[in-house]
């Protein structure tokens, strides 16, 4: 198969994703970035390897603002985000 010659459809299709997950500040940045690094270094098609920044971080301060946390206690140093299971499917999508 020729990667080069597919649609974007059939290359989502074919497309091979890495998903970490985990507490914050465990390390999945840093280990997204040196798997598209080792990947890139194959050449080929490997070298338009992508990773996607961590979306869950913008999403808790868009469900801060929306629950109002924020502006109760703008001097609050952490706030906490109520989560429900739809949250985390909007996450996956995005």
């Amino acid at each position: 198969m020729d990667w080069t010659h597919l649609s974007p459809l059939e290359r989502a299709i074919h497309a091979c994703r890495i998903v970490l997950v985990g507490a914050e500040s465990s390390g999945k940045t840093t280990l997204a970035q040196q798997l598209t690094e080792h990947y890139r270094s194959l050449g080929g098609i490997w070298e338009t390897t992508q990773w996607v920044p961590e979306y869950g971080r913008r999403y808790t301060e868009i469900l801060l603002e929306r629950q109002g946390r924020i502006e109760a206690e703008p001097d609050a140093e952490v706030h906490s985000a109520e989560w429900g299971p739809e949250d985390f499917a909007t996450i996956a999508v995005e």
